[in-house]
């Protein structure tokens, strides 16, 4: 989608109160003679006068007070002064088109994923349906009043009949829109969010080993490489393995375990680390073919801290990729699956790790 056509807007009367919002707009009769009134807005608006609320003419003057004392009232609580403005502008209004808001959207998205309050994943499938060729170019030049559950449907036919995507696709990106036109009823642009359609996914049959293929397959991983792999068996997410340090391995009790506090939020050893993939902490105990190969690999770490040895052992990561480039020899999500993919193959197996470590 094409970025937002203003990016300067005039900051309102905000801490300045009713004093100045009062003197804002004033109400008179139209200036080219036909019947009805106007509201000269000033210059420091799009547009300057406003013929009608939404596209129905002020034909009274008590109509077109009513409509200036709601802006007024918008301003006098710190609202944008253009923003104020713009929730009376005609429906066909560029000021009200879903491009415009959608850009605003994303910034703030963007934001939220530099704080990681979302994952850069999410942010990244957002600007893939948000661009000229994305799935919600379906809406481009559409206002978002016209965003309601009549067309939310006809565009859902669209993704499925027109551009071929899955059910899930469908309900993904149904998702993404949803929370987009959630935010704009939180700014009070629309009155409600409506129904969207509910998407039926087919169940997704999970491939489960057994006990003896599991192994089968942890056997063909070379020793120094399978810590990752043993830590995925007790259900610790591709993510939070890769952030997981030496000083996150913590017995309780004389019992060893892992701190699981963050997670790697992207594919690639420059993504971000945040929290966990539920917010919270958790401290899982692991079974003696783990412990055996962590002791293993802090013995390592010791050796090579005081007599030097390979970069791989000095890592401060728990579970080193010894073959990785990146600076600390952290595992990124593709080298992780080429591994467990290798190994599955070489047993005449094709299971996805996540599946294959339950």
């Amino acid at each position: 989608m094409r970025s937002s056509p203003r990016r300067g807007r005039l900051r309102s009367f905000t801490g300045e109160g009713w004093e100045l919002a009062r003197e804002f707009g004033r109400v008179q009769r139209r200036r080219d003679g036909r019947s009805g009134w106007e509201i000269d807005l000033g210059r420091h608006v799009r547009p300057r006068y406003l013929y009608s609320a939404r596209g129905v003419l002020l034909q009274t003057r008590v109509m077109a007070d009513s409509v200036l004392a709601v802006i007024r009232a918008q301003i006098a609580k710190g609202v944008v002064l253009q923003a104020a403005v713009d929730q009376y502008a005609p429906v066909s209004s560029e000021a009200n088109r879903i491009d415009r808001y959608l850009a605003d959207y994303l910034e703030e998205q963007e934001d939220r994923a530099s704080r990681l309050e979302i994952s850069p994943n999410h942010l990244r499938e957002l600007r893939r349906c948000a661009r000229d060729d994305g799935a919600f170019a379906w809406w481009c030049g559409a206002s978002i009043y016209e965003i309601d559950a009549k067309a939310i449907a006809d565009w859902r036919r669209w993704l499925s009949r027109e551009r071929g995507l899955s059910p899930k696709s469908v309900r993904n990106i149904l998702g993404y829109f949803r929370a987009f036109v959630a935010w704009l009823y939180q700014l009070d642009l629309i009155d409600r969010v409506p129904a969207f359609p509910a998407m039926r996914v087919p169940d997704h049959s999970p491939t489960i080993l057994s006990g003896t293929t599991q192994r089968a397959i942890l056997d063909r991983i070379p020793f120094e490489r399978r810590g990752a792999f043993l830590a995925a068996c007790h259900g610790v997410r591709p993510g939070e393995i890769r952030a997981l340090d030496t000083g996150d391995l913590e017995e309780r009790e004389d019992v060893p375990g892992l701190r699981i506090r963050r997670a790697i939020k992207g594919p690639n050893s420059t993504a971000p680390t945040g929290g966990t993939k539920t917010g919270e902490a958790a401290w899982i105990p692991i079974d003696e073919e783990l412990g055996e190969w962590l002791r293993w690999r802090l013995g390592e770490r010791r050796e090579a801290i005081a007599r030097g040895g390979p970069a791989w052992a000095l890592s401060p990561a728990l579970f080193p990729n010894p073959t990785s480039r990146n600076p600390e020899r952290r595992w990124i999500a593709n080298a992780l699956r080429l591994e467990w993919n290798r190994a599955a193959r070489s047993v005449g197996v094709k299971v996805r790790m996540y599946e294959g470590t339950k």
